[in-house]
């Protein structure tokens, strides 16, 4: 598979992202939503961060849901719906907006489900006989007196830039980022896949650069291939596995012979002290 330089897997993001662009402002908690998915929407694609361990690979990603509940509602409603905003995390579609009646919300609600990757909807569309949601009701991570934030997670590009532990936090368009990169490189990276995201202003990348003595990788990798070798539970294929570690990214090779054992390795794997994010490259059962 040929590798994407950083600034090829920035673009995607950016291409993806500009499709969400509405006539309304992003609100705080649009832009972490969209801001997290640049950084990892590429690794998640391929089914290679450490952010998709214990969910399944074969997903949508969320950039395309977005953008495709967008065009649908666009396209069926028209002149009935204004300041649409449509965000999209893990599968869970967020819109909001104007439309004329309440019954207008419901066909949006309705074409929105319909769309290939929407788990699941919620509906914060606003009606004229409708009273507007309180936003500290409809948005628990948008705090009126604080930033805008996420939950902690992981992300692997295609060319080994790694980070673990991101946090984004965002307060009037401004975004701060904070967690472990493995490389400067990959802290740029995410400073770039942030900058191009609608509505960010200003991007503060506070990450931390991992710094380690000589030869952590290697003792990394015996490490991780000792406990692989010595799992009960992954006795019988412990041979087939191969472990190469680089700036404390993990890419782990072998073959499994059920999904239970492929969650297993990964965890024994990424629960290691000084590991940044592991990369599956696992064959069998459970796999991409």
């Amino acid at each position: 598979m040929k590798l994407l330089r950083p600034a090829s897997v920035v673009l995607f993001c950016a291409v993806q992202a500009s499709a969400l662009q509405s006539t309304a402002p992003y609100s705080d908690a649009d832009i972490v939503v969209l801001a997290r998915q640049a950084i990892v929407g590429d690794a998640r694609q391929q089914g290679l961060s450490a952010d998709a361990l214990g969910r399944s690979v074969n997903v949508r990603p969320d950039l395309d849901v977005a953008k495709d509940v967008r065009s649908v509602l666009q396209d069926a409603l028209e002149e009935k719906l204004s300041a649409l905003s449509v965000s999209c995390i893990e599968g869970t579609v967020t819109l909001r907006g104007r439309v004329d009646s309440a019954a207008d919300a419901e066909h949006a609600l309705l074409l929105a489900s319909a769309v290939p990757g929407a788990r699941s909807v919620r509906n914060l569309l606003v009606a004229p006989d409708q009273p507007a949601v309180a936003p500290g009701a409809s948005e628990p991570v948008a705090r009126a007196a604080g930033p805008a934030q996420c939950e902690p997670f992981s992300f692997l590009t295609h060319d080994s830039l790694g980070g673990r532990d991101l946090v984004l936090s965002v307060q009037r368009g401004e975004v701060q980022i904070h967690g472990l990169a493995s490389t400067s490189q990959a802290r740029d990276y995410a400073t770039e896949a942030v900058r191009r995201v609608p509505g960010a202003r200003l991007v503060k990348n506070q990450m931390v650069v991992r710094s380690a003595p000589a030869g952590e990788d290697d003792r990394l990798g015996k490490l991780i291939a000792h406990r692989l070798e010595w799992s009960a539970d992954l006795r019988p294929v412990a041979s087939s596995f191969s472990v190469i570690v680089r700036d404390g990214i993990v890419t782990l090779r072998g073959q499994v012979r059920s999904p239970a054992q492929r969650a297993l390795a990964l965890e024994l794997a990424s629960s290691c002290d000084g590991v940044v994010v592991v990369e599956d490259r696992i064959r069998g059962p459970g796999g991409p």
